[in-house]
């Protein structure tokens, strides 16, 4: 294992901008670009001549000439992201340990998601890759399946004295699979921790003698369809489409001396997906998945619609246990901030209006330990609208400590006393 070397700089995302005395080479200035548009970091010199750093929605690492970079959370800490990712996507991992470190003052957000996929993999391989009917098109020596005459008569016009033929075969060979072997390879050259790497290395040699190597796209994810045959691979391929999806930030830096690929995680998609998960597990009443839907239709001169604008809402609550119907108890919106600001009431306010009710939420994350895992913050009421929004703050750090130390129920109380699920049928 290399050993890293260079200064870490650890910087929060949202916090104010970082003033530091490093340098950049010529060599930062194409990846120092890439930050700025892929993950929403700004660094620039002031008139000092020293460097201001400043993160939005992302954290993760970057290794640069100097230094290399590190965003914290705002909202939890970074040796929890592990467990929050788990959480938020219905990971079935057991952590035993909060941290997965390979430098003492260093963590990189790939490598929780890596051991997560390792882990994932371990589970699939123990009961036997998923096979399926797969149907061939191709020339070879005995007959089989259905003879493809137009071919055939090309093969002897050619004097190719095989059968051109279209038959099915049951095989490993199929996306499901070839997702997994992509996203092994791609894990096996970015992780640091060495007891993945041999763990990785067993399964690629395994899985190679069955399974073609192809590069994933994200339009591959689209083509899944899960069933009770192959439905072990949703949480492996969940975690492979967010490690692959950032492939094209690994290739920032190709040095050999390289210590630390880059990496960035979009939070605010984390959080949300964080508090669904909560609404879905522990209460009572039945969450809707995202959907758009049409708020706003646009009319020509001769009124026929020609353009339309949606509205989707990250959480739908119905009022009834069990089913989802069209009759909303309450919706909600995550904000990864402690002080919404007006647009943020108006998108809300819009939402309840869409819906017909009267009752709404903005969940918050809180950054520091609070008393209760979760807890209300404020209430809203708009003049000249019977509207009703509630600021619910969330203790993320807490209430991951709950869920890995076996106090579920103490979450499932909180949600039901801060928002009593009786008050919406």
């Amino acid at each position: 294992m290399k050993t890293i070397t260079k200064p870490v700089l650890p910087i929060t995302q949202y916090g104010v901008p970082t003033v530091v005395d490093f340098s950049l080479s010529e060599e930062d200035e194409a990846i120092v670009l890439k930050l700025k548009s892929e993950a929403k970091i700004d660094i620039n010199y002031d008139v000092r001549k020293q460097l201001n750093i400043y993160s939005h929605h992302y954290i993760g690492s970057v290794e640069l000439t100097n230094f290399i970079l590190r965003v914290d959370p705002s909202f939890v800490n970074i040796t929890n992201i592990g467990r929050l990712y788990d959480f938020a996507y219905d990971i079935k991992k057991v952590r035993l340990t909060e941290k997965i470190k390979f430098a003492d003052e260093y963590n990189h957000p790939l490598e929780f998601l890596v051991d997560s996929f390792v882990e994932e993999c371990k589970e699939i391989f123990k009961v036997g890759l998923f096979k399926s009917y797969q149907t061939r098109d191709e020339s070879i020596p005995t007959l089989k399946g259905k003879l493809i005459l137009k071919q055939q008569i090309i093969n002897q016009s050619r004097f190719n004295l095989k059968f051109h033929c279209e038959y099915d075969e049951f095989t490993s060979n199929n996306l499901e699979n070839s997702i997994l072997l992509d996203c092994l390879n791609t894990c096996q050259r970015v992780t640091k921790n060495e007891k993945n790497k041999t763990d990785i290395r067993k399964m690629i040699n395994q899985i190679s003698l069955e399974v073609e190597i192809k590069n994933t796209s994200l339009e591959d994810f689209k083509k899944l369809r899960y069933t009770r045959l192959n439905h072990k691979y949703e949480p492996a391929h969940t975690i492979a489409k967010s490690i692959l999806s950032k492939r094209g930030m690994l290739n920032w830096n190709t040095s050999s001396e390289s210590s630390i690929y880059p990496f960035f995680m979009k939070t605010w998609e984390l959080f949300e997906q964080f508090v669904t998960k909560l609404f879905d597990k522990y209460y009572p009443l039945s969450i809707g998945k995202q959907i758009d839907d049409v708020a706003w239709i646009k009319y020509d001169a001769f009124d026929k619609p020609v353009d339309s604008k949606n509205i989707k809402p990250d959480i739908i609550v119905y009022k009834k246990s069990g089913v989802r119907t069209d009759k909303v108890a309450f919706i909600a919106d995550a904000k990864l901030k402690d002080d919404p600001n007006t647009e943020n009431f108006y998108q809300v306010s819009s939402y309840l209006n869409k819906y017909g009710v009267k009752k709404g939420f903005l969940f918050m994350p809180q950054s520091y330990k609070m008393k209760n895992l979760i807890e209300v913050d404020g209430t809203w009421k708009s003049e000249g609208q019977d509207l009703e929004i509630k600021e619910i703050l969330f203790d993320v750090d807490g209430i991951l400590d709950a869920k890995w130390t076996g106090r579920e129920d103490e979450i499932k109380q909180r949600l039901l006393e801060v928002i009593p699920p009786e008050e919406y049928i």
